[in-house]
């Protein structure tokens, strides 16, 4: 996990799906006035220039951001994730930086709402800690994440939510996030938890074990949304696609994720077997 870098990832499909969830979230809680909380538990260094090497080495964001940049339903429906980016790139003639997940919540979030980022690989929270740390709003952390979900929960204030996006490099992230976030839910049973996960060909994918194990836990409110560019049936794409799982989720996130995740996928896909979906959790109790 320490060698890992997000930039060489920036502005893939499975940033978009990850992170229009994440703004359709912020502006859910945002029609209340109560402030709320972010936690963020793999922050990475939060901001990407899509013009150095790493993130052309892979140029994953070419099939990705942008595709849909000029996408007229894209730029409307999903605005707050769009006013970011054009934030971001104002009075660049081409998007040069892409937001990751602090900077868009750093964007979003109101004067009394507060921020939690953690991140472990040393030379991304110096990053992280150079292009945040002088918001009051935002505590940076530079911690093991699945530790400090659990040791920092609840938060003050109680009502809020946390992504949980590891890169899973270690097999080991699969099940430290699980408990992870069991844990965390014990202590924060009103928390929205939104968990990232990638779906990988053949044996190396572990999604049915993240799926199985979310539903066990029996939380309401809570559903997976799957975008799937790719056929898993490709030996040589090592990540046909990823999910996004959410519990406790705020109320219409789910008609909002049902009617973005169609689009995303019409756009994005690379083979007439791909297929993207959403699995609803039925609530046992």
């Amino acid at each position: 996990m320490l060698s890992y870098k997000h930039a060489f990832h920036a502005g893939n499909h499975a940033d978009l799906i990850k992170h229009m969830v994440l703004a359709a979230t912020i502006d859910l809680y945002k029609q209340k006035d109560k402030p709320f909380v972010y936690i963020d538990t793999h922050a990475g260094s939060g901001i990407y220039n899509l013009t150095e090497r790493e993130s052309n080495t892979t140029n994953e964001y070419k099939s990705g951001i942008k595709k849909i940049a000029e996408d007229p339903y894209f730029s409307k429906e999903a605005f707050s994730y769009f006013s970011t980016i054009n934030k971001l790139n104002s009075g660049n003639n081409n998007m040069v930086w892409y937001p990751g997940s602090p900077c868009i919540a750093q964007s979003l979030l109101r004067e009394n709402d507060q921020m939690i980022f953690m991140e472990l690989h040393n030379n991304e929270a110096d990053k992280l800690q150079k292009n945040f740390g002088k918001d009051p709003r935002c505590h940076i952390h530079h911690r093991n994440g699945f530790e400090g979900l659990v040791a920092l929960t609840p938060p003050t204030p109680r009502r809020g939510f946390a992504l949980i996006d590891p890169s899973y490099e270690i097999r080991d992230d699969y099940k430290n996030t699980v408990t992870a976030v069991e844990k965390a839910l014990k202590r924060w049973n009103v928390g929205c938890f939104i968990i990232w996960y990638p779906l990988l060909a053949n044996e190396k994918d572990h999604s049915l074990y993240m799926h199985e194990s979310f539903r066990r836990m029996n939380v309401k409110n809570s559903f997976t949304a799957k975008l799937c560019p790719f056929s898993p049936a490709d030996e040589e794409i090592r990540m046909f696609g990823s999910a996004v799982t959410v519990l406790n989720a705020p109320y219409h996130l789910l008609e909002k994720v049902q009617e973005i995740l169609p689009k995303l996928h019409e756009i994005l896909k690379q083979s007439d077997k791909a297929r993207s979906f959403i699995e609803i959790y039925e609530n046992e109790q």
